[in-house]
Parts: C-alpha cells; structure tokens; sequence
C-alpha cells in the first residue's frame, strides 16, 4: 500500500519538473523538438509508412489467414505453436516494431492466447523491418542486411526456446480466411497507418525535447560525444542516425541498440496493449536478444576481412545532406495530421 501510495507523487514531482524545465530551458528543448521533427519526415515517414501500409492491408482484408494456414504444418512441427503465431512472429521482423504487439493483442481477444503468452511472445516479435534499417544504412546496404538478419535470428532463437514451455495451442480458429479487398478497406488502411506513424513520430518528438532538457542541465556534459548519443539512442531509437555511418568495428553495438528498440517503442507497445501486455517480459526479452545480436555481429566483425581501406577509414560522422527541396515528406506530415483529426472523436 505504501509503494502504490507514493508512485502518484513521484510522477507528479517528475511532471512538475519536466514544466519547471520547459520554461527555462525554452530554447535548447525546441532545437531537441526540431531535430525530432526533421528525423520524422526524412527517416521514419518514408522508410515506414509504406510498409505500415501494406502490413495493415494484410491483416485487414484476411490475408495473414492464409499465410498462417500454409504455415501451420511447419509451425507445428517445428515450433509447436499454430501457423497464426509463427505468422505473428515473422510478420512483425518486417513490419516494424509495435505491428507484432499489436497481432498478439488480437489472438489474445480471440482466446487463442492467455496474457502470460501474449507478453513473452511480444519480447520476440520485435523488429525494426527491413525498410528502416535500410533507409539507416542507406550508404552500406551490407550492414543492413548484416543487422536484419543477426536481429532475425537473435528473435528466432528465443521465439524457438519460447514456444516449447509455453504450451500454446496448435490448433487453428475457424471463421471467414479472407475479406474482400475494396476501396473502403484500402483507405482505411492507408487512415489506421497514417494515424499511427502520427503517435510514433509523436513520441520521437516528446523524446526530441527531453533530451533538449537533458543537455540543458549538463547530464551529458561528463559523457564522451558517442557515449551521449548511444545512451540517447537507448531511450529513442531514431537518435541512432547520429551514429550512422560508422566504422565496422561499431557494427555490433548499433545493432545490439537496433535489436534493443530503445524506451520510446516500449512504450508505444504499452500504450497500443492498453494493459493487455506485462511490459516487463518484453523489456526482459528485448535485453536478452540484444546481448544475442551483438555477440553474432562481434563475431560477423572479427570473421570478415576488410574489403580496402577506404572501408576501414569510416569513422563516426553525421548523416549525408537531405534535399530539402521535395515539399513530398512535409505534405504526407500535414496529410496524416488531418487523417487524425478526421478520425478523432468530438469532445
């Protein structure tokens, strides 16, 4: 009783703190804010949003249905689990990160999952998709596949321990297999993605300014330069562009923080749950599979010889110029701010 009857005032301290921290620190907090914002509409709109798209018209008009149904055989044999969750799991390594969260959160509504699964499976399928990493290492496309695949198999791994101790059901639910696929389901798809890569670069945004707090009050001011930003790319996983491109010998940590997700996209999986998942288990798993991926880089790096020196000599530098002439990313910005707000609910 005393624990629950503290917490509320810690987090009033922390909120009146962070209000004190706003008005004096104005200025540093809006250029952590228009980092954020610049991060959103050249990084995370255009790698993300097309693949949010076709993710959400998958699941919308019935199509996982069959891929689970091909699945199953395999899943069962291999994994002991249905063909829905082995589809779950390798829908959300290309989707991105919350899309897996979310399709267990839909098993668990249908009583196909308890919430002691849901949470577990939830810490494996985890990724950051093959869109992002690509558009992060645009000027290496090795690396990125190097980092996909060591996430993918650091995931499989724990999904395959996982599913043998926790009893999952093998069977598979009856019901329709596929809607329809029409104008209405195409722009509601296009509506449900738009909002939610809104709430993401949303929270990319709250995190741009905290960490313009942050610096205001020289917490970093002990820390090396690289140091900062991995403990930044820790808490939001978009600050990771700060480090890109890197030498090879950097590889396995910026996969490892890559694999880890960083703070913020735990917390979007809290919030698109609602409770449903125990975010401790993800944060545990997420921990584990980060270890996991860094080993296999660590060795990927120790293995591959150095192609010429021009390789060698790339060394920690900020991210190439962006043409900042296409208005493109600012108008699919202000285009996903008006699908919020048609869709949001009158006061």
């Amino acid at each position: 009783m005393e624990k629950k009857r503290h917490c509320p005032y810690i987090s009033y301290t922390a909120v009146f703190i962070v209000t004190v921290c706003v008005l004096m620190y104005g200025y540093p907090i809006s250029l952590g804010m228009r980092h954020a914002v610049e991060t959103c509409i050249y990084t995370m709109i255009p790698s993300l949003y097309a693949m949010m798209i076709c993710s959400t018209l998958f699941l919308s008009s019935g199509l996982h249905r069959i891929f689970s149904q091909i699945l199953n055989v395999p899943a069962r044999l291999l994994f002991g689990c249905s063909g829905d969750i082995l589809a779950v799991f390798l829908l959300s390594q290309a989707a991105g990160y919350p899309v897996g969260a979310k399709m267990l959160c839909s098993l668990m509504h249908d009583k196909q999952l308890t919430k002691k699964q849901a949470s577990w499976l939830s810490g494996a399928a985890f990724g950051g998709g093959p869109a992002f990493l690509s558009a992060l290492f645009a000027q290496n496309k090795k690396y990125a596949t190097v980092v996909f695949l060591s996430c993918f198999i650091s995931n499989i791994l724990i999904f395959s321990v996982m599913t043998r101790f926790l009893h999952l059901k093998n069977s598979m639910p009856s019901g329709n297999i596929h809607n329809h696929i029409n104008s209405s389901v195409i722009v509601n798809s296009v509506s449900e993605s738009g909002t939610a890569l809104l709430r993401i670069c949303a929270m990319v945004i709250m995190f741009g300014g905290l960490s313009g707090i942050a610096e205001s009050l020289g917490l970093f001011s002990l820390l090396p330069e690289n140091a900062e930003k991995i403990l930044l790319s820790i808490t939001e996983i978009s600050r990771i562009t700060e480090l890109i491109p890197c030498r090879i010998s950097f590889l396995p940590v910026a996969g490892a923080l890559l694999s880890f997700g960083g703070i913020c996209v735990i917390m979007q999986i809290a919030a698109v749950s609602e409770g449903n998942i125990n975010i401790s288990c993800v944060l545990l798993i997420r921990i584990l599979s980060s270890c996991i991926t860094w080993l296999i880089l660590t060795l990927f790096v120790k293995l591959s010889p150095i192609e010429n020196t021009v390789e060698a000599a790339v060394i920690f530098s900020a991210p190439a110029d962006v043409q900042t002439g296409s208005p493109l990313p600012a108008l699919l910005l202000l285009l996903m701010t008006f699908i919020l707000l048609n869709t949001a609910k009158p006061l």
